[in-house]
């Protein structure tokens, strides 16, 4: 019965991510959309991640999904999902409203923190797929492949973990864009 019970409560979030779909645009009045628009970018990508990994959340949840993907790289993308994509961006888009309220950004570094974040959102969402396609992989040879060897399984995900490591460094690339320019707003406002 504990194994009912706990699998029960934890479909509860079906309901948290029903809430987020129908909730999606009311979080913010249209002025303050507007006035701090890169803060709510931001939010909204928060937003997005929340999204993404509640459903993964509550795919890895269910035991039958759970006994494939448990120790897989399935797990490692969800957590990346909640640290990256949910955390980094949340607190990018405080300081961004901090700075904001401060002192505008131009308009250049706003194009600048524009690229940044699409550079950062396209390269970690393409992480996160890298990160689901080795774990579905492992998930499938631990189970269904009994005549492959740990090596080999390893051997045909080698262009996965090259473009995992490109993925991984466009990252670092759109996220040194936009705190560079934070920081470069914060000195050049502070003259």
């Amino acid at each position: 019965w504990i194994r009912y019970l706990a699998y029960a409560i934890s479909m509860t979030e079906w309901i948290i991510l029903f809430s987020i779909i129908y909730d999606w645009k009311k979080n913010l009045s249209k002025e303050k959309q507007t006035k701090f628009l890169l803060a709510y970018r931001l939010m909204i990508l928060a937003d997005f991640w929340v999204f993404l990994n509640i459903i993964l959340a509550l795919l890895i949840s269910i035991p039958s999904i759970n006994l494939f993907t448990h120790g897989t790289h399935i797990t490692v993308a969800h957590s990346m999902g909640t640290t990256i994509g949910i955390n980094t961006l949340i607190l990018l888009s405080s300081i961004a409203f901090i700075i904001d309220s401060e002192n505008k950004f131009t308009l250049v570094s706003e194009k600048r923190i524009a690229l940044g974040i699409k550079i950062f959102n396209v390269s970690f969402l393409l992480f996160w797929i890298s990160l689901l396609i080795m774990g579905i992989k492992k998930g499938y040879w631990t189970f269904f492949s009994k005549h492959e060897s740990f090596s080999q399984l390893q051997d045909s995900l080698h262009w996965v973990y090259i473009l995992f490591v490109i993925f991984g460094l466009g990252i670092i690339v759109g996220l040194s864009i936009i705190i560079f320019t934070f920081i470069k707003n914060i000195v050049y406002n502070a003259k």
